[in-house]
């Protein structure tokens, strides 16, 4: 089939409006025990908001007859540290020889016994050998390494040695053991896919052949790497909005967003502060509770997005308050932004002016 046929039939089936019937929700200003109610008879849902200090038990990957329980631990709170990273007494990851000291997670030394390579110090990884396991220098650029094994910050093993991270071009072929569930950190684009040989391959991002935030019962995506050209087809999902979007895929904005934080984080300087398996618990240590916030958002859009596409007000502060608290967060940080730039653009213009009548 030809590239063009490809995108033309991937189109067709793109463009396709219709939605599912989905519970439509409606809110209460009644506060109470219960935040989530559906009504099988209407296929509707009541939304109540919780009494102050406590919090709706409500599960978006299993929507179901919710109640308002005492808060827990604030998100940031609840973020576990791997050695390297900051911490206080009850912060450190509850494993042996992991421990809070002068507001760092100390972890097991070079040489010293493991169980699991979130135990070791910053540098180091469990490293399995003749039936011991101890923590052990991770592999530097070049050398052979194996799937079981950990190459230094920004590599990865591929084929058998550590590579770059992030580097091999689409249409080249991976080890297939870099790949899962169509993520890759060895390709550029992240996306890899796995023929039916097994072969692996790096590819470009699958692009939905719709608009992302358009009500819809099935949806596609299209994947196009030089002479491999390759469509996706998902299901559409019910939201919280009371109609169905497609579930999004990893050519959409908010997946290569949250790709390219991840890259941001993995190539900077304070990655190497921490554990190689730190994430969340490393940038909010070195980079501040702003890149978890903006992390956390796009997170929740590329998990959640059609679930959380058109939905009011009320219902996400109620129902996804830790998305809400996100959400703002980003807000907050790009109106920082955009007055950064109007100023800069305002300086340079007074500059600009005073050289031409000053």
């Amino acid at each position: 089939m030809s590239r063009l046929r490809v995108l033309i039939v991937a189109i067709s089936l793109g463009l396709a409006s219709s939605q599912l019937s989905c519970p439509q929700l409606k809110c209460s200003s009644v506060k109470g025990s219960q935040c989530y109610s559906y009504d099988p008879s209407s296929k509707s849902a009541t939304v109540s908001p919780c009494n102050k200090g406590t919090t709706c038990n409500y599960n978006m990957d299993s929507p179901s007859d919710s109640i308002c329980q005492p808060e827990s631990d604030s998100l940031l709170s609840s973020i576990q540290s791997l050695p390297g990273a900051k911490c206080s007494s009850t912060q450190c990851i509850d494993s042996t020889g992991v421990t809070c000291s002068e507001g760092t997670c100390q972890g097991i030394s070079s040489g010293a016994f493991c169980n699991s390579t979130n135990q070791c110090s910053p540098g180091l990884y469990c490293r399995y050998n003749n039936e011991v396991s101890t923590c052990q220098p991770l592999l530097k650029k070049g050398e052979a390494c194996s799937p079981s094994d950990y190459c230094t910050y920004g590599y990865g093993c591929n084929f058998g040695f550590c590579v770059n991270l992030f580097s091999i071009q689409s249409g080249m072929e991976v080890d297939r053991y870099t790949c899962f569930e169509g993520v890759s950190p060895i390709c550029q684009s992240h996306a890899c896919y796995e023929n039916e040989d097994r072969y692996v391959y790096c590819i470009n991002p699958y692009i939905d052949m719709a608009r992302y935030n358009k009500p819809c019962t099935k949806c596609t995506g299209v994947s196009i790497s030089g002479a491999l050209s390759l469509n996706q087809t998902q299901d559409c999902q019910c939201g919280l909005s009371g109609s169905s979007y497609c579930p999004g895929f990893n050519g959409s904005r908010y997946a290569r967003k949250l790709s390219s934080l991840y890259q941001d984080f993995v190539m900077s300087g304070f990655a190497s502060k921490c554990n190689i398996e730190s994430y969340l618990d490393c940038v909010l240590s070195y980079g501040g509770e702003r890149m978890v916030w903006e992390i956390v958002y796009y997170s929740y859009m590329v998990q959640h997005g059609s679930k959380l596409f058109g939905a009011k007000d009320c219902v996400i502060e109620t129902l996804v308050p830790d998305f809400r608290m996100a959400e703002e967060k980003v807000d907050e940080a790009e109106a920082e932004m955009d007055i950064g730039y109007l100023s800069a653009f305002v300086l340079a213009l007074f500059a600009l002016f005073r050289g031409l009548f000053g």
